[in-house]
């Protein structure tokens, strides 16, 4: 279950990941969704922390990185490899101008905290 474009880039590299090296702090998701702590009211609090030990649990974390070489891009809004170009906004291609290698990483944790996160936003 990887993501089909690094299919067409080539030396792609997969990696095993260990979910007890996954630290989630219950500030950041917060801050995702545009709260600060304590703005919010127990029972959100509540869920998110039950969401961060229950994802955790039932994840199945994968990933996958590649190196590629970069080409020059046809607009100033993307970026470029042999096989592939990605419209990323003026902001990455403009950091990116002068590099000769891209480095690109994938992370799915699989379909379980999607799920969880479906059923705790029902409650």
């Amino acid at each position: 279950m990887y993501i089909h474009f690094m299919k067409g880039l080539s030396q792609t590299e997969y990696i095993s990941l260990d979910k007890d090296q996954i630290l989630v702090d219950p500030e950041d998701i917060l801050k995702l969704l545009g709260e600060q702590a304590g703005a919010v009211d127990a029972h959100t609090n509540q869920l998110i922390e039950r969401y961060i030990s229950e994802s955790i649990r039932i994840s199945f974390p994968k990933g996958a990185y590649v190196l590629t070489d970069s080409i020059e891009a046809g607009s100033l809004a993307e970026i470029a490899t042999p096989n592939l170009v990605f419209n990323s906004g003026k902001i990455i291609p403009e950091m990116l101008k002068h590099s000769e290698t891209y480095a690109f990483f994938m992370l799915t944790l699989g379909r379980g905290p999607e799920e969880l996160a479906r059923s705790l936003m029902a409650e």
